[in-house]
């Protein structure tokens, strides 16, 4: 038997993202930032440090963030560790962002549209 086409890779990725805002507000945030960006720099955004923090580890975990070079730990966050976009990350967002854009375009901006415009 096959795989269900919802348990494809693409698929159950999309499908992890729409279950957690958080991490999809972090590769926004980062995204905005140029790519990396600070726990500090992130939790300016409205979110926990805690919330934050986890959606780095998920994040992290399925190869979307890294820490860049030698900074802070995954054990706990500090302020001054630098978290980035993954190789796999960068051009998820910007093809995240590009959907925003489109849809945008037809007046149907959705999810991800509606969190990026909201006030900073």
């Amino acid at each position: 038997m096959g795989q269900e086409p919802h348990d494809a890779g693409p698929y159950r990725m999309a499908a992890e993202l729409r279950d957690r805002p958080e991490a999809v507000r972090v590769l926004v945030a980062m995204h905005a930032a140029g790519g990396t960006a600070t726990l500090d720099e992130l939790s300016r955004r409205g979110s926990t440090s805690g919330a934050i923090g986890a959606a780095l580890c998920w994040l992290a975990a399925v190869g979307l963030v890294r820490r860049s070079g030698d900074s802070g730990s995954w054990d706990h966050a500090t302020d001054v560790a630098v978290y980035e976009l993954s190789d796999r990350g960068a051009p998820l967002v910007t093809a995240l962002v590009a959907l925003v854009t489109l849809g945008s375009e037809t007046r149907r901006p959705g999810p991800i549209g509606r969190f990026l415009r909201r006030p900073r």
